[in-house]
């Protein structure tokens, strides 16, 4: 009867342990205004009420025609140091010309640290996901 309680108590702990490690760190809703957040070219994001997830507005990014140009779209720094992991979700839609390129970036806080593409290898998603790209053809204009 003893090891059926110090089973049970370990099973409830176990679960208290796991639940307990799960933190929301950032969420944003792209209901209001991008507080905190860079963006460059300023009169390059915009909130739009056509594409959406829920709620009801996104943010859409306008690109110059100039060959070279692009815009950002930079979120608050995130101090991570006391996780050991860390997941990023978020639904988006690239749709752009044939020769330009969507990238989703991060840059670790340390001296020297360089803005890298998320790897292949960490996309989770069922859409298709090649170099650091993918392909629009299911979504309608």
């Amino acid at each position: 009867m003893k090891r059926v309680y110090v089973l049970i108590g370990i099973l409830f702990l176990t679960q208290y342990v796991l639940k307990s490690q799960i933190s929301l760190i950032g969420n944003e809703s792209f209901e209001s205004s991008l507080n905190n957040w860079t963006i460059s070219p300023s009169y390059s994001w915009m909130p739009n009420t056509t594409l959406h997830v829920s709620g009801q507005q996104s943010y859409v990014g306008y690109v110059p025609a100039a060959t070279g140009d692009s815009i950002l779209l930079v979120t608050p720094l995130y101090n991570l140091t006391n996780y050991s992991n860390v997941i990023l979700k978020f639904n988006h839609i690239c749709k752009v010309n044939l020769n330009d390129l969507c990238q989703i970036e991060y840059r670790e806080n340390y001296q020297g640290a360089v803005w890298q593409p998320i790897p292949v290898s960490a996309y989770k998603g069922n859409g298709i996901y090649n170099e650091m790209t993918f392909s629009d053809s299911s979504y309608s204009e």
